[in-house]
């Protein structure tokens, strides 16, 4: 807002930065999943009771996505990976957890307090239900760099506490590759942990350990995590398998090379009934 005016300039529309390589962590504009579309709802407008209403696009102006970000304070833009925020000139973003790098038609600040694309926590807890899930991520009890929300238990266990590791211990994660269909990381740590991508999780994606085949799990609502049991190398590859479409483009072949076999066949039969 400038005085009592709130400005409704975007700097950019959505998706057109993406042919510089720029990510927009409101997404594509045409397809959003109802999962963070509602984060968007309650980053806006910190009110649980505006979550998952009956109508969809009944609080922002533009239909088809929630933009632009008003409220760039919230502990959920962090964990988004969201590291600079570009606004209009006339803006200035108060807070220590900013920091302006650019002021000329527009300006950029970058977000002190983001979270990396892929980290390691030592812990979790569950909640099944996605509305206090995201409340829970905007909490000030909520700290992302040492737990990961899950929708559902790894196993069944007797206890109903989950272990809590205290301290940063000794943690690292690096990219060996990135690419849409192929993700690699290396994962260096001292202590049974979770490996959080900051990726939606579909059942397209397949996932590896140590070139062992493994379960990763919805996390934070709109990301996914693999445990990684013990201290050690870990070495993750996630990879994009649409199981259903390669069925589909099967099924699609075998008819093609049927219709061709029956045109020839028929052909055969014409030419033969013509020598005759």
């Amino acid at each position: 807002e400038v005085g009592k005016t709130k400005l409704k300039i975007n700097v950019a529309q959505p998706n057109t930065l993406l042919p510089y390589g720029l990510e927009d962590v409101s997404g594509y504009s045409s397809f959003i999943p109802k999962d963070i579309y509602n984060l968007f709802v309650y980053i806006q407008t910190k009110d649980p009771n505006r979550l998952y209403p009956k109508e969809m696009f009944s609080i922002f102006t533009n239909p088809n996505i929630p933009y632009p970000i008003y409220n760039y304070q919230s502990k959920i833009l962090d964990l988004l990976n969201v590291k600079y925020f570009l606004v209009p000139n006339v803006l200035t973003l108060e807070s220590k957890n900013t920091k302006e790098i650019y002021r000329s038609d527009s300006a950029i600040y970058e977000n002190l307090d983001y979270l990396p694309r892929a980290f390691v926590v030592p812990n979790y807890r569950i909640i099944k239900d996605p509305k206090e899930t995201i409340v829970a991520l905007d909490s000030d009890g909520f700290d992302a760099r040492e737990e990961v929300i899950l929708e559902s238990e790894l196993v069944k266990r007797k206890s109903t506490a989950a272990p809590r590791h205290r301290g940063t211990g000794s943690k690292k994660v690096t990219f060996i590759k990135y690419e849409n269909d192929n993700i690699k990381l290396s994962a260096s740590i001292d202590r049974p942990s979770f490996l959080v991508l900051g990726h939606n999780l579909n059942n397209n994606w397949k996932v590896k350990i140590n070139g062992k085949e493994e379960k990763h799990f919805k996390a934070n609502l709109v990301q996914r995590a693999v445990y990684l049991p013990k201290a050690g190398e870990y070495i993750v590859g996630f990879w994009y398998f649409p199981k259903l479409f390669l069925i589909g483009l099967s099924i699609s072949c075998l008819g093609f090379l049927i219709l061709i076999s029956l045109a020839f066949y028929l052909s055969f039969i014409k030419k033969r009934k013509g020598a005759e």
